[in-house]
């Protein structure tokens, strides 16, 4: 792409030139008239011809009217002068002179003056060209305004010395004499109000990034560059401008500043075309995206399109920046949220097209999150949160998901069943362990993941940064618990009477508790969390802590106190996360040491009162032999 825009742009600049250049006044010598003669050497000839004033001298000793300026003639050194009465208004960029007959070997020079005044006294330029048939151009360096210009033939003595001249043409150029600036960031360090000519070079990235309708045809197209951004409004492209195009070339206009202070780029009278601006669409590049911003940075970064991330909502206005938020009914009191626009002064105007989302609900897992009062369709919600690819991760998420949107495999919880959920090993002997083994099946395809119900999920890969889910249903529900329940069952003897039950401890509900928010558990024997690596753990086993906190968009488990637990999937006839361990939560209190048998009992008696086996002593395995 960069390739072709930069062959595009040469080819603009070796025709600009050319195009830009138009003929502003012909003098023409015509053998039908006798208007340019002169009847002697000292004759001077003045006329208007196509609106100008002209003054033609031929010095030459031949009294004989000629309606050729015709300059030489045997024996004599003769001059021949075209020049002009009165000052030319335009800045004339050459001069070209059409030649019908000369005799070269006769003519010493031909010379273009330019000069500040009539009489010639101040010569600015003088241009030197030999003499030959046809057109004869003078180039001016330095064209400008209000001068005057003379045209010299001289021919030596000798034979036949001749010069005849049909027509003599004056160009201007069309391009403004106006300075040229480049890039954005240079245009708008110009005074407000100042024309000038914008170049914007193909190293520069130029991109549009958003296009809407202007008054009478026109666009105003948001674009920036690797400098800077700007708003060009009231444009009249002769290409239609679109999203993510790239720009590149030359275009004349002014820098002036919108009411809501962005910076703009206007049409100048008679000036503004895009001719020589290159439009052209991405090909093999990035899609442009928006730019990350903090929101006190938004003064910087007028007429860019931007994003702000994770803003704290009060009422319609953003906590900490106090950023008026365009759209501010999508953005209700508590929530958090990215916003995408376009930086004006002190707001974002959305961008809608193209799924450029203005507002992106975020659920974070390490902060509060407030529910909307009422639900909101086709929402952008950025799950922040990681998920392990190598283990089932707790799942609660306050908006539906459908099943073929998670890249990976889900899980429902359907039931409990008394069943193994461990064992132990007393004096070369293993034991089981029975409890209550929650049931999880899979959600099938097509199926939808609901809004506050908790879930079992193992992404085919791991979700480090996060997940946007787009044109989903943000839920006003709270997020729910799911219960089944256990009933009562004859008592297991545990091996050796060791650990005989009088009575079902295992019997009663076994819930999975959904939370979008992070929760403080108090430590008891009623409360089970996960741990990681596929693993489970009381609450009451977790080490050095007195309360144990959960991060949001997860949940726990609540079953009967003294009960045990493991979870089981619908493929599996044995438990998958039945370890007991110690977990590593993001803060706590100091406990006291406290001693647990497998069956998640707390029990009162010191470690060498009790009976040979295995113990869970501050949250860890412990083997009394």
């Amino acid at each position: 792409m960069n390739k072709l825009l930069t062959a595009i742009l040469c080819t603009l600049a070796v025709t600009t030139a050319w195009a830009a250049d138009e003929v502003y006044k012909t003098l023409t010598f015509s053998s039908s008239t006798n208007s340019k003669g002169v009847s002697s050497y000292t004759d001077t000839w003045s006329a208007t011809i196509n609106g100008f004033s002209w003054t033609i001298e031929n010095f030459n000793n031949n009294n004989n009217a000629w309606n050729f300026i015709r300059a030489g003639r045997k024996d004599y050194t003769s001059v021949a002068n075209i020049s002009t009465n009165a000052a030319i208004d335009k800045a004339i960029t050459k001069v070209v002179v059409t030649v019908d007959a000369c005799t070269t070997d006769k003519i010493n020079s031909t010379k273009l003056y330019v000069a500040s005044n009539a009489s010639f006294t101040q010569n600015l330029q003088t241009i030197t060209l030999g003499a030959s048939v046809g057109e004869m151009v003078y180039t001016i360096n330095n064209p400008s305004e209000n001068m005057y210009y003379k045209l010299e033939y001289d021919c030596a003595k000798g034979s036949n010395g001749l010069i005849q001249i049909s027509k003599v043409q004056y160009y201007y150029s069309t391009a403004p004499s106006i300075p040229t600036v480049t890039g954005i960031a240079n245009f708008k360090n110009v005074t407000s109000g100042t024309t000038v000519q914008l170049y914007l070079p193909d190293s520069y990235n130029a991109r549009v990034t958003h296009v809407e309708a202007g008054n009478g045809g026109t666009v105003d197209a948001y674009v920036r560059d690797n400098t800077g951004a700007m708003r060009m409004t009231g444009i009249s492209p002769n290409r239609a401008m679109t999203y993510d195009q790239h720009l590149a070339g030359w275009i004349t206009g002014k820098y002036t500043i919108g009411n809501d202070g962005i910076p703009q780029f206007e049409p100048a009278n008679g000036l503004t075309n895009t001719d020589q601006l290159v439009i052209a669409d991405r090909v093999t590049e990035e899609i442009t995206q928006p730019k990350a911003i903090d929101a006190g940075a938004v003064g910087n970064n007028l007429a860019n399109w931007v994003t702000i991330s994770d803003l704290e909502v009060t009422g319609n206005n953003v906590d900490a920046s106090k950023f008026n938020l365009a759209y501010q009914d999508q953005a209700y009191a508590g929530a958090i949220v990215d916003v995408t626009g376009i930086a004006a002064n002190g707001k974002l105007y959305p961008v809608d097209d193209l799924n450029k989302a203005p507002i992106t609900f975020v659920v974070d897992a390490e902060k509060s999150f407030t529910s909307p009062s009422a639900s909101i369709e086709n929402a952008n919600v950025r799950l922040k949160r990681s998920l392990s690819s190598s283990q089932w991760n707790l799942l609660t998420v306050p908006f539906d998901i459908d099943v073929n949107d998670f890249d990976g495999e889900v899980m429902q919880y359907t039931g409990v069943e008394l069943g193994k959920v461990g064992s132990y090993v007393y004096n070369g002997n293993t034991y089981d362990i029975q409890g209550g083994v929650m049931r999880f099946g899979y959600l099938n395809t097509g199926s939808v993941m609901q809004a506050g119900v908790p879930y079992l999920v193992k992404p085919s890969s791991s979700v480090k940064n996060g997940k946007t889910f787009t044109a989903v249903t943000l839920s006003s529900a709270p997020a729910g618990t799911i219960t089944k329940t256990l009933p009562a069952t004859a008592q297991v003897t545990m091996g050796n009477g060791l650990m005989a039950q009088s009575s079902p401890v295992w019997a009663g509900d076994y819930s999975l508790v959904g939370s979008y928010s992070p929760v403080t558990l108090d430590k008891n024997e009623e409360t089970v969390v996960f741990t990681g690596n596929n693993e489970i753990s009381w609450t009451s086993l977790i080490d050095d802590v007195t309360a144990v906190e959960v991060g949001g968009t997860q949940g726990y488990i609540t079953i009967p106190s003294g009960a045990g637990v493991a979870l089981g999937l619908e493929d599996s006839s044995e438990p998958v996360i039945t370890a007991i361990t110690t977990v590593a939560m993001r803060h706590g209190m100091p406990a006291e040491t406290v001693i647990y048998n497998l069956m998640g009992q707390r029990l009162t008696r010191p470690l060498w009162e009790l009976p040979p086996g295995i113990y869970i002593v501050n949250g860890k395995k412990i083997v009394k032999r």
